[in-house]
């Protein structure tokens, strides 16, 4: 497999392709490896922490302990690096044109609207044609679409994505129009949430939390959607620190919560529709948490 460009979609895509068992051969056409990020670790752009997941913040976590064991926990280098495929970033349009001078004009056709956390859908990354080819950098998207997509992390997550898309194309001699979405996520959820990375934005529940793939998958699967109405006054929390909010509101999975007969009916139609064995599954009795319904439910889908 040949993965052009050690960007960070590139760099993350040839990790997982060869993670999958693929080999791969990383091609850079300039003397720098890393992309932007060889300019320094930039805080992304990202308005909450727990959107980030999967190879971005691996690496992040890594140069974090770089500059704690080289300069000190305290030290502005360890202090100022980010802690940390879906994305969170509003949709905007950085301007398509200016009145006035070159220097002090007004941009025109500018915005920017907050959004709730989404999931990026795999056709952005397929040609239209080539059979063989999968692009995480220049994807398609509108000018305002890639205005939302054009952060590192998600770039890094969309790269991943590819390679385990490539791998499996590769193995089963598809073309990448043919790769089987669900299958392709049913085959990668488990490789992917083992290593930190989310599938769908739920809060509450992190990489490192004993519940974090069980929740992660019945949240893909849908589990968790609509639970909770569009939060009042706009869909961030509230503001920690510069850009930098707290969890997106009403999108946690509140594991530790009574189940409800009304959502259990419902889960246990979507656990029909994965071909759960309904028998198996709890019975909501005024105690039953859903954190124990979603872990048995996973338990079963194994």
């Amino acid at each position: 497999m040949l993965v052009y460009g050690a960007t960070p979609a590139g760099i993350a895509a040839a990790l997982a392709a060869a993670d999958d068992g693929s080999s791969v051969l990383l091609v850079e056409s300039t003397i720098r490896v890393g992309g932007m990020l060889t300019a320094g670790l930039s805080h992304a752009d990202f308005h909450a922490f727990d959107g980030l997941t999967g190879t971005f913040p691996e690496f992040a976590t890594r140069v974090e302990r770089h500059y704690v064991d080289t300069d000190g926990k305290d030290s502005p280098q360890a202090r100022d690096s980010f802690r940390g495929t879906f994305g969170e970033y509003g949709n905007n349009c950085h301007g398509t044109g200016h009145e006035g001078p070159r220097f002090g004009s007004r941009h025109t056709g500018e915005f920017y609207a907050a959004t709730p956390p989404y999931q990026i859908p795999y056709g952005v990354l397929v040609p239209q044609t080539r059979e063989n080819l999968l692009v995480p950098g220049a994807v398609s998207a509108s000018h305002v679409g890639f205005c939302a997509l054009r952060l590192e992390p998600i770039w890094a997550s969309m790269g991943q994505a590819s390679g385990h898309a490539a791998h499996l194309a590769r193995v089963e001699k598809l073309p990448v129009q043919q790769v089987p979405v669900p299958r392709l996520q049913a085959r990668l959820q488990a490789r992917l949430h083992r290593a930190g990375a989310g599938t769908v934005y739920v809060s509450g529940v992190s990489p490192g939390h004993a519940d974090f793939a069980a929740v992660q998958w019945w949240g893909t699967a849908g589990g968790f959607h609509g639970l909770l109405p569009a939060p009042p006054g706009g869909p961030r929390g509230k503001n920690i620190v510069g850009q930098y909010n707290e969890s997106y509101p009403n999108h946690a999975a509140e594991v530790g919560k009574v189940l409800d007969e009304a959502l259990a009916e419902r889960w246990g139609h979507l656990a029909r529709e994965l071909n759960l064995p309904a028998e198996k599954l709890p019975v909501a009795d005024g105690t039953l948490t859903r954190g124990d319904w979603v872990r048995t439910a996973f338990s079963l889908s194994q």
